[in-house]
């Protein structure tokens, strides 16, 4: 195994980094989850903790111990981090647009401090995850992204970004509007 260096792209959300490195480091784990998808694998526990900064800026989407091949139902069941998850997953179930939730999720926390669902314990932030109430974002949050977000993390995954090569489409516009 590689030994990676750095240090969680959770510890860099603690520092209040821009924004705009916050962009940077999804759109790269974006990268790394669209070629997983490409192999027919979902990750299902996407979050910033999860995800490593490198000493020299590179990013490693970590800890897939409980990823799955998409043609594999043998393994549908509660997976994943519950403060992140999508409402499905909640469920025991999970595609691509569920890491699509996760990814959302994580981008979400980067931006509040806040992760997307909370609760006083386990089976209260898994409860939330199903009810998957929709935030509402300060004015720190720009009104394009809270729309990417918003629409990242629904609730009904037809309603998501289809693919995480859609949310990155749309994350690369918000940044080049900018």
């Amino acid at each position: 195994m590689k030994r990676i260096g750095g240090r969680s792209w959770d510890e860099l959300i603690d520092t209040r980094a821009p924004l705009e490195r916050h962009i940077e480091i999804i759109l790269q784990v974006c990268q790394a989850c669209a070629f997983a998808h490409s192999r027919r694998v979902v990750h299902r526990d996407i979050k910033p903790d999860n995800v490593m900064i490198g000493d020299f800026g590179e990013v490693y989407l970590l800890d897939w111990g409980v990823a799955r091949r998409l043609d594999d139902d043998t393994t549908n069941k509660l997976a994943g981090t519950p403060a992140y998850m999508a409402p499905e997953m909640a469920r025991g179930q999970s595609d691509v647009r569920s890491d699509v939730f996760l990814l959302g999720a994580s981008l979400h926390e980067a931006v509040t401090g806040e992760p997307r669902h909370r609760g006083a314990g386990m089976l209260e932030t898994v409860a939330a995850a199903m009810r998957c109430d929709e935030p509402s974002y300060g004015p720190e949050v720009p009104e394009e992204l809270a729309a990417i977000l918003t629409r990242a993390c629904a609730r009904d995954p037809d309603a998501r970004f289809q693919s995480v090569n859609a949310l990155r489409d749309a994350l690369l516009q918000f940044r080049e509007q900018r």
